[in-house]
């Protein structure tokens, strides 16, 4: 199957939503595949379940722009098929737990582990055996339709109306900040094991959050912080849920064996010596009661652990709410952009140093230096060559080939207020300008470090870029997609 583009930014919102539900479709066919003929793979269910739900908020988010390939049959059948495979998954993840518990346990309360540890096993083969039979087939029949119909669609625009579709960072943008205010105002209310409900829901928002920003990672540095921010909570939640399945499956054990023993007291009664002779159960209840007791307070330390590291004011919470509404606000900016705001389109090289052919007889020296900023990252610079000193102020959104560049002149006044705020993230480099094929390559000699850096700025990102020859043999390796040879990172 082939894999729909990766590119998400600069794209339409149909597009863009097309093909980030294309690519967890395709993640969800290989891992069904996967798990067909696995005979023993711990993760493979674990990894079909979370394509499906990241699927299944792509869907659920951007169904406005995907009704036109979307029957309401075919989504009920899909979150059909999803719903059958959680019993699997949670008799996986209890298994593991029982197993992790048992070193820890006195003598006489695992003696009813055996017991407990065959009934989950029961459960997972049950599970599994519905899964191969029923489930992966039927996923495996649905999911390929789906890829057909999100493949394509039609646009009919009016030549003299509004544009027919909206920019994909501008509705990613505003899904963002909807999806953290409704995770954020579930877990307000969270206070205790009391408000399990409500720690549940926020769990479900903040998962959708996460899936909504873990494939811009790829394309924005700002949300990989985001993404790591919001694992942490997120493995606290996931816990709370799995201690609650666990305790409600506890609670049903424990009433499996009071019901037998009801059997084997009322058949001793009535006389039946020919049936199990009546007896308690007392190492199995003591064994489950031993886990009850141990969730139950495990429980109580994971809402401790949220009251402590994400509800309080200025907590985690609070600063991963701010960094997803900027992260909202850099998507919104990159959206903004095709209305007018300039971008930079260039690639860079490393050089093992610096061309006899690229010394500029009248290079140009640069001090820069950046801003204080997590998200938004200003530069300040001065440049000085034949024709005296100049000022600037820079914003640059982005990363990679394409980025937004906002830049003014100012005066030396207001650079030596800014260029106070910059030290320790201070770049100082001597820039060598030649022109070659049409077009402008820049050599920056780093006067503070050995290194050397070869940029040319294009006129698109699909612009075919020719060595120069006297540039070739100095080339290390292109580095436009290098996070470490950013001017932002390199200073100090």
């Amino acid at each position: 199957m082939s894999r729909p583009p990766t590119a998400l930014l600069g794209t339409r919102a149909q597009e863009g939503a097309r093909r980030l539900a294309l690519r967890s479709l395709d993640d969800a066919v290989e891992q069904a595949t996967r798990l067909l003929g696995a005979d023993d793979d711990p993760e493979a269910l674990h990894d079909l379940r979370v394509a499906l739900r990241k699927l299944r908020t792509v869907l659920r988010s951007h169904r406005p722009l995907l009704r036109q390939s979307l029957r309401r049959k075919r989504v009920a059948e899909l979150r059909a098929w999803v719903a059958r495979t959680g019993a699997g998954r949670d008799a996986e993840v209890q298994l593991a737990w029982l197993v992790a518990q048992l070193e820890t346990l006195g003598p006489r309360e695992r003696r009813g582990s055996a017991w407990l540890r065959a009934r989950l096993v029961e459960q997972k083969r049950a599970a599994y055996d519905g899964l191969r039979t029923e489930v992966l087939p039927g996923l495996l029949s649905l999911l390929p339709n789906l890829r057909r119909k999100l493949s394509h669609y039609t646009v009919e625009h009016d030549v003299f109306g509004p544009e027919p579709d909206a920019r994909f960072e501008s509705v990613t943008a505003a899904l963002l900040r909807a999806q953290a205010e409704a995770m954020a105002t579930a877990l307000s209310g969270v206070h205790g094991p009391q408000d399990e409900a409500r720690a549940h829901e926020g769990r479900i928002h903040g998962k959708r959050l996460r899936y909504l920003l873990e494939p811009l990672r790829d394309e924005l540095d700002e949300a990989d912080a985001q993404v790591r921010a919001l694992k942490g909570l997120q493995d606290l939640l996931g816990e709370l849920n799995d201690v609650a399945v666990r305790i409600a499956s506890f609670r049903g054990f424990l009433e499996a064996l009071a019901l037998e023993r009801a059997h084997r007291l009322s058949a001793a009664a009535e006389g039946d010596t020919e049936g199990t002779p009546a007896r308690a159960a007392p190492e199995e209840e003591r064994f489950l009661l031993a886990l009850v007791r141990r969730s139950h307070q495990r429980r109580l330390e994971i809402f401790e652990a949220l009251e402590v590291q994400w509800s309080r004011p200025g907590g985690a919470l609070d600063r991963l709410m701010r960094g997803v509404d900027a992260l909202a606000d850099t998507l919104e900016a990159r959206g903004a952009s095709e209305g007018g705001l300039p971008r930079e389109i260039e690639r860079k090289y490393l050089l093992d140093g610096l061309p006899p052919e690229g010394r500029d007889p009248s290079p140009i020296e640069i001090d820069q230096g950046y801003l204080p900023g997590q998200k938004l990252i200003e530069r300040v610079r001065r440049t000085r060559d034949a024709d005296g000193e100049r000022y600037f102020r820079t914003i640059k959104l982005g990363k990679g080939l394409s980025r937004i560049e906002v830049e003014e002149e100012t005066d030396r006044p207001l650079f030596t207020k800014l260029w106070s705020l910059t030290k320790g993230r201070r770049v100082r480099k001597r820039r060598h300008r030649i022109e070659h094929g049409g077009r402008l390559w820049e050599l920056d000699e780093f006067l503070d470090r050995p290194l050397f850096l070869a940029e040319v700025e294009l006129p698109s990102e699909d612009a075919e870029v020719v060595l120069p020859p006297w540039l070739s043999p100095h080339v290390v390796r292109e580095v436009t997609d290098e996070a470490e040879y950013v001017n932002a990172r390199l200073a100090r």
